[in-house]
Order: structure tokens, then sequence, then C-alpha cells
């Protein structure tokens, strides 16, 4: 969610790339949701960590306590952030479509916090 956010929001002017521990087709309810916001998840490809250690970043953010002590460190971004919002589906259910409501309002207002602080941009 967080990545798509960032580029409908910042469009072009970045280049961002998700990585997780365990790569998954994204959760249906999570492309619900974002549908909602007019954001289709569908293109986005995240990739493990480990694919993603072989590129240097600018800017980490880990979302999730999860991936902040499970990730890798990349030792030549200049900013790492550790947002840690709950796993929608270890909150409320992989039914709760609330829960992901939830999670998405957080990550867009982090996103936008982010964007807007690290790269002037707003949505």
């Amino acid at each position: 969610m967080a990545e798509g956010f960032l580029r409908a929001t910042a469009g072009q002017r970045i280049i961002c790339v998700s990585a997780a521990t365990e790569v998954a087709p994204p959760n249906p309810l999570a492309v619900q949701v974002m549908a909602e916001m007019g954001i289709d998840l569908g293109a986005l490809k995240p990739r493990t960590a480990r694919q993603a250690l072989r590129q240097s970043f600018t800017h980490v953010i880990s979302i999730c306590q999860m991936s902040s002590e499970r990730c890798p460190i990349y030792p030549f971004a200049r900013q790492t952030y550790r947002w840690d919002i709950a796993n929608p589906v270890s909150e409320g259910g992989a039914d709760s479509t609330a829960s992901f409501r939830r999670v998405r309002d957080l990550i867009a207002a982090k996103v936008n916090e982010f964007a807007s602080g690290a790269f002037g941009v707003a949505a």
C-alpha cells in the first residue's frame, strides 16, 4: 500500500521499490481498499529484501515491526524510517475490511508526511 500511495503522490519524481521479507501477491482486501482511493496495486511487483540489497537507496522505510526486525540494514541509505504500522490481517483478521481501511489511512498519512518532508511533494 505504501508504494502505491508514494507512486500516486510523487509520480515520476522518485523511484519506488517494495521489498518484503516474504513476497506474496497483494492481499485482495488491500487491492480493494486501495482501489477505493483510486490506486491500482495490480501492476506493483514487490521483491525480496535480498533482491533489493542489489540497489542503493536514499530512503528506506520499514512499515511494520516484523520488517524492522527481519529486514537487512541498507548501509548506504541516507535515512531509514520505521513506521511500525500493524499488519491488518494480524490486527483484524483476514476478512476485516475495516482493519485494512484503518491501516490504509495510517499509511496514507505517513506517506504524505514523508513525501512533503523528504521531497517537498504534497498529495
